[in-house]
């Protein structure tokens, strides 16, 4: 769960099919998770997808297997945390352990499941990690930092691109 997820939330809902359902799984309390992105710009009024809140913790295996139906699944994007489940900041390195963790638990579920082939995409903070991807034959992951950085560098290198830009990640 993170606090930004308002705006994405918002923005899938543009995107997807009408009927479609977004489940959002993590430590925090579902009520509390809510309340958050109401608070941040959330409209509840969807066109097109329902909101689920689950709770759970994305790096026990146990808790994967007994609260989400993974293989039922289409698409599934793990985000990074920012904070621990007592508030505390990670960083980015921790981060994206708790992601590759996660990611690697699901993708073993989706393997020892017949007939289930959901898109699988995770976000990583820390370009470090992408050498521990590759090495766990994990090609389908999104290095944000890396992302912002490249357009930062893009917009100061050409700054009549800035337009461009802000219009691809708007």
């Amino acid at each position: 769960f993170r606090r930004d997820l308002d705006d994405m939330i918002n923005e899938i809902d543009k995107w997807v099919s009408p009927g479609s359902k977004l489940t959002s799984f993590a430590v925090a309390d579902p009520g509390e998770r809510m309340q958050i992105l109401l608070d941040g710009g959330l409209n509840p009024e969807f066109e097109n997808l329902a909101l689920f809140n689950l709770q759970g913790n994305p790096v026990v295996l146990r808790h994967l297997e007994e609260k989400i139906d993974i293989p039922s699944f289409t698409s599934i994007i793990v985000l990074t945390e920012s904070v621990d489940a007592d508030n505390n900041p990670l960083t980015p390195l921790n981060c994206d352990s708790r992601t590759l963790v996660t990611v690697l638990l699901i993708r073993n579920i989706m393997e020892n499941t017949p007939g289930s082939n959901g898109a699988l995409v995770c976000e990583i903070l820390d370009p470090r990690t992408e050498k521990l991807l590759e090495l766990a034959k994990l090609d389908d992951f999104l290095s944000s930092n890396d992302l912002v950085s490249m357009a930062l560098a893009q917009v100061a290198k050409e700054s009549d691109i800035h337009g461009l830009l802000e219009t691809i990640f708007s």
